[in-house]
Order: structure tokens, then C-alpha cells, then sequence
């Protein structure tokens, strides 16, 4: 569901449910607390509510952090393997001009494996799919390098390396599918939304005498800890929503004239 709502919804607003959100359990639940549990709030019980609180916050903040981190991390190696492989394929591209005989076959082949990513992988990425359009593209590619045989060293060489290549550019598409997945497990999803709601519910806990105070300071602590919820979630998976990488990278260098518009006639 969140994926979903990450690929129709921008980021700020998808963070903007989660402060409002956060933010309205947290009213709530200091209205009914009032209502229905009325013996429970006391000002005697405020100095332990308050060091637990600042335990509690403590650590959720210390988890949440981490987890902020560690996502960005994983969406900075997902940019780095798409950039990695969009290289392996500009090296296929390059290293084509070495075998003459095949050299227009190995760039359309080339061509076609790039539109692949952009215009059928791409957008099957966004719901964790992959395409399977690239693996015949790809086979085609293998089959024209595994059937022609090289006339003299120099070919030799190029075809080597291109094959090389080839495999590596595999390896590195297996990277990149793999940040299709969610970099949250679902315990540790489960963890971050209940210690939320828990920990704006020991506030609303507390006792305090001016109730516009308590509930605005209620808010404020919901919409820090909503945007940082959003925040992590937003990032949760890499090529989901409009902070996902792009693929500017298969668009660069010798694979741009594959993207270019074609010229209007005069």
C-alpha cells in the first residue's frame, strides 16, 4: 500500500499525511485519555512520565536517525549501480568500433537494450517488477557476439572485452533490481509507526494546566516525528515515487543519440 501511495502521491504531500496524520491519533488520543481515563492523569505522575519520555524519545530518535540514514545510503548505492551499469553499456557502445563487420549491429542491439530500461523497465521498477523484454534483447546481443569470429587479434581483443563487458552489465542489472524491493522489514516498519503513536501517547499523558500549551506542544512533537516517518518512508524504495533515480544515466554520451527527437523536416 505504501508504494502505492508513494507512486500517486508527491513526496511532500505523502510526508504531509504522515505529520497530519500523526498529529490527529495524537489529539485524539489526548481527548479520550481525558474522557475515559480521567484517573490516570495526574500531575504527581509528571516527573517519571517526563524521564520516561525522555528515555523513550531518546531511543526512537536514535532508531529513526539510523534508519533515515541507512535508506539514504541504500538510495545513494541504488544512483551508483544504475550509473554503473549505464557505463558498461556506453563501454559495449564504444568498444563496438574495434569489430567493424558488426559494428552497427552491436550499437543497434545497444540501442534497443537502452530504450528497454528506460521506457519498460523503468516504469515496471516503480511497482517492483522487472522487464522481461530485456533478457531478449540482451540474448540477441550474445548470440550476434557468440557467432561471428573474429578475423585478426585486434577483433579478437574487442570482441573479448565486449563480451566481458556484457556480463558485467548483467551483474550490475541484478544490483539495481534488487533496490526494487522494500529496504524496510516489515517488524521493523511495524516498530517505527507503533513507537511513534506510543510516544505522543505518554504526552498526552502528562498534566498540564493549560491545555492550548499541551495540545500545541503535542503538535509540534507529532510533525517532527511525522516528517521524519515520511521522510524514511519516502525513501524506503529507491526507484518508487518522485525522489526515485532517474534514468538520466542511460541518456548521456554515446547512448544519447538513442533518446535524441528526431529532426523536423524544413
Amino acid at each position: 500500500m505504501s508504494r502505492e501511495l508513494l507512486n500517486y502521491l508527491p513526496s511532500w504531500l505523502y510526508i504531509a499525511l504522515f505529520c497530519v496524520g500523526l498529529t490527529v491519533i495524537s489529539i485524539t488520543v489526548y481527548f479520550v485519555l481525558r474522557r475515559y481515563f480521567k484517573h490516570i492523569i495526574d500531575s504527581y505522575n509528571n516527573p517519571y512520565l517526563t524521564t520516561l519520555i525522555g528515555i523513550i524519545s531518546a531511543n526512537y530518535a536514535f532508531l529513526l536517525g539510523f534508519v533515515i540514514v541507512t535508506l539514504w545510503q541504500a538510495n545513494s548505492q541504488a544512483h551508483k549501480e544504475t550509473s554503473k551499469e549505464s557505463y558498461e553499456l556506453r563501454s559495449i557502445m564504444n568498444n563496438s568500433t574495434g569489430i567493424k563487420p558488426i559494428k552497427e549491429e552491436i550499437r543497434q542491439a545497444v540501442g534497443n537494450y537502452a530504450r528497454a530500461i528506460v521506457y519498460d523497465e523503468w516504469p515496471l521498477m516503480r511497482i517492483g517488477k522487472a522487464s522481461p523484454k530485456i533478457h531478449h534483447v540482451r540474448q540477441v546481443l550474445f548470440e550476434l557476439l557468440s557467432s561471428y569470429a573474429p578475423q585478426n587479434k585486434q577483433e579478437e581483443i574487442f570482441l573479448t572485452t565486449i563480451v566481458s563487458k556484457l556480463n558485467v552489465l548483467i551483474s550490475k542489472r541484478a544490483a539495481r533490481l534488487e533496490f526494487t524491493k522494500s529496504s524496510l522489514s516489515n517488524h521493523l516498519r511495524f516498530i517505527l509507526i507503533l513507537g511513534a503513536i506510543f510516544l505522543v501517547t505518554l504526552i498526552a499523558i502528562l498534566e498540564n494546566r493549560n491545555k492550548e500549551v499541551h495540545l500545541f506542544s503535542m503538535a509540534v512533537v507529532s510533525i517532527v516525528i511525522g516528517f521524519n516517518l515520511g521522510l524514511a518512508f519516502c525513501m524506503e524504495y529507491p526507484f518508487s515515487g518522485d525522489m526515485a533515480v532517474k534514468t538520466d544515466a542511460f541518456k548521456i554520451e554515446s547512448l544519447k543519440g538513442f533518446f535524441d527527437p528526431p529532426a523536423k523536416a524544413s
